[in-house]
Order: structure tokens, then C-alpha cells, then sequence
């Protein structure tokens, strides 16, 4: 039994042993870490605390892994002969899980700050592809340190072969560029509602290597090169402000006093508004306002036009964001034709007469074909 012990334990055993027991360590240390550390950062009201919580539970386990494998094997006789070689594996494995850690940390910091700076940079896919990019280069450049092999030349055969590659990829190279481009512009941004030149219209949903993609009302996917967006005229709906302006033509009798419908259509306004931009925004709103519509900056009532059968005027005012802007001139059209009718303003529909013959006469009222 001691001739066993002493055989095997110090050449199999106990490594084997320190293996499972950094497994255990590495499982309890990352329940430690979701469970106490997740709590206390939860406790307060930054964010970057669940980041790092978050980093940390990612990585925990591997590390811990990783170094009981170091340990386990730099006790073994066969160290001297293993180590060199297996070092640098470890090595590379411990990199490249840094590697996805140190993403995760910059990504979740830069979307952060973008949210709370208002920015949305950091939620296109090409701002996530270039973080990737650059920390795993950097990653992989360490791990062929470790194993002893130069760059150098690798650099020198890519700026051989670079003229080639960016002669085939011209166009690749050139969406990719204009989407940089656009993106640190920051005057196109993820969530805001575009128009282009060639009347596409719609929500920008991701700005990418290649492509730009709008989402529409109808809710399908228009995908635009940014080639073309960058060389495209462009009207951002969101910018400077999200607020926009709407409008409501009307036309009342002509006995009608201007002044009352004046004061009428300045009431719908100021009656039905918001003067928070946030409040509009609920979706459970009071039974008087209407989602969106906004009292300031003021609303703009003109008197436009004497019409063949109506004084013609338009209510103009704020709304909250664009895409409030069909519910909300649906609604105050709705509250505008109530209040008419309870103020006693007529809305006039025209009236032709015509004669036929000198004998028959047919009115015709409005465009209903009424005889």
C-alpha cells in the first residue's frame, strides 16, 4: 500500500487532485461573485459595477482552471519536458480569454457612456467590430510572441500584398470606410428617423461594416450601402432636436368669426398638451392629452385663404418625436372637428347646382352625389 502511495500519488494523484480542486474553486468562486458581488452592484446606482461583476464571472472560472493546470503540472517529473511546450499553450489561452474579457469591459463602458451622453455610436455593429478587431489583434500578436515567432516579416509580406488586396476589395474597402465615417460623424445614428433623396424613409436599425439597415413603417429591411448613404442628401428627423412640427388645415363657414376660431384652435393645443417631452412619451395617457403633443413652443394659428366656400386657416405645433407625429395630428383633428361642433363652428362642405335644360335642377352636395 505505501509502495502504491508513494508511486502514484506524487506522479498522478495529486495533480489530478489539484486539477479538480481548482475546478471546485474556480465554480465556487464564480457563484461568490454573481451572488455577493452582483447584489452589492445592484445596491448602488452606477452601472459599472455590473460590468465588472459581469467581466468577472466570465473569466473567473478559466483563470482559476488554468493556474491549477500550471500547478499541476510544474509538480510532475515530466515537467522539464512538458512545460516548455505546454507554457506557451497556457499562456495564449490565458490572452485570449484577457483578450474577450477586455471586449466585453470596453463594449459595455462605451454603450454606457453613449447612453447616458445621449450618443448611439456605440450600438452599431461596426463600432463593436473595430473594438473586437483591434484588442484581438493585439492578442494575437502577444500569443505569437509566446511561441516565438516574428511579425515582422508577416507586416512586411502584408504591405507587399496590400496594393492587391485593397485593389480587389475596392468596394468592400469603400462601404467600410464610408461607415466609419458616418458613424464618427455621429450625424446619423442608430434609432433616428432619416429620409433620402430618393425618398426612402425610416428608422436607421444598425450601421455595419458594409451596409446601413432603415426599418420603414410597413417593418421591412431596406439595406443601403454606405458608399451611397455618405454621398446621399439626407434629412435626420431627430437632429438638432427630436422634436417636430405638425400641421392641421381646416376650413369653417363664412359666417364664422375669425377670432373664435382663433381662439378655439389655440384651446385644442393647450387643452390636450404636455409641457413635459417626457410625459408625452407614456403610453397610458389621461383621457384629455394626447400622446406627443406638446403646448411648447407654442402652437402657430394662421388665417391662410378666402376659399370658395370656407375661411381657410392651419394650426401648427410641437410634437414630442416623429414617430408621434400621425397619432398625434390624428388625434387633435379628432378634438379640433368636438370642439367645433360644441363651439358652434360650421364646417362647410361645397354646393353645386346645375341646370339642365331650363326645366330639371340638380344640386349636388359635396362629393357625396347627393340629388
Amino acid at each position: 500500500m505505501n509502495t502504491f502511495f508513494e508511486q502514484y500519488f506524487p506522479n498522478i494523484l495529486l495533480p489530478t487532485s489539484i486539477v479538480v480542486a481548482a475546478v471546485f474553486v474556480g465554480i465556487v468562486l464564480r457563484w461568490a461573485i454573481r451572488s455577493l458581488l452582483g447584489r452589492l452592484a445592484d445596491r448602488t446606482p452606477s452601472e459599472y459595477d455590473d460590468i465588472f461583476v459581469a467581466v468577472l464571472v466570465r473569466i473567473s472560472l478559466p483563470l482559476v482552471v488554468i493556474a491549477g493546470l500550471f500547478m499541476a503540472l510544474d509538480i510532475t517529473p515530466y515537467a522539464p519536458v512538458v512545460m516548455p511546450y505546454i507554457r506557451p499553450v497556457l499562456l495564449a489561452v490565458v490572452v485570449l480569454v484577457l483578450a474577450r474579457a477586455t471586449v466585453m469591459l470596453l463594449t459595455g463602458i462605451i454603450k454606457m457612456r453613449a447612453t447616458m451622453s445621449g450618443s448611439t455610436m456605440a450600438f452599431t455593429s461596426l463600432t463593436r467590430k473595430i473594438v473586437q478587431i483591434v484588442i484581438y489583434v493585439i492578442g494575437v500578436i502577444t500569443v505569437l510572441s509566446f511561441f516565438g515567432i516574428s511579425i515582422t516579416p508577416m507586416i512586411t509580406a502584408l504591405g507587399v500584398g496590400g496594393l492587391a488586396v485593397a485593389l480587389a476589395l475596392q468596394d468592400t474597402l469603400s462601404n467600410m470606410f464610408a461607415g466609419i465615417y458616418i458613424t464618427l460623424a455621429n450625424q446619423i445614428r442608430v434609432g433616428d428617423y432619416i429620409k433620402l433623396e430618393s425618398n426612402i424613409e425610416g428608422f436607421v436599425v444598425d450601421i455595419g461594416w458594409r451596409n446601413t439597415s432603415i426599418k420603414p413603417f410597413d417593418e421591412n429591411l431596406v439595406i443601403i450601402p454606405n458608399n451611397k448613404l455618405s454621398q446621399s442628401t439626407i434629412t435626420n428627423y431627430f437632429l438638432p432636436v427630436p422634436l417636430v412640427r405638425a400641421r392641421v388645415d381646416v376650413g369653417v363657414d363664412y359666417r364664422s368669426d375669425p377670432e373664435h376660431v382663433e381662439r378655439v384652435l389655440y384651446s385644442v393645443i393647450r387643452d390636450y398638451g404636455h409641457d413635459d417631452p417626457v410625459e408625452a412619451e407614456q403610453e397610458n395617457q389621461p383621457t384629455d392629452k394626447i400622446r406627443g403633443l406638446l403646448r411648447v413652443p407654442e402652437p402657430v394659428v394662421r388665417f391662410t385663404m378666402f376659399a370658395d366656400s370656407s375661411l381657410n386657416f392651419f394650426v401648427s405645433f410641437s410634437v414630442n418625436s416623429f414617430e408621434n407625429q400621425g397619432i398625434a395630428r390624428h388625434a387633435v383633428m379628432k378634438r379640433v372637428f368636438y370642439r367645433f361642433r360644441e363651439e358652434g363652428i360650421n364646417i362647410p362642405f361645397p354646393i353645386r347646382t346645375v341646370q339642365i335644360d331650363n326645366e330639371q335642377v340638380i344640386r349636388i352636395v359635396g362629393k357625396s352625389g347627393e340629388e
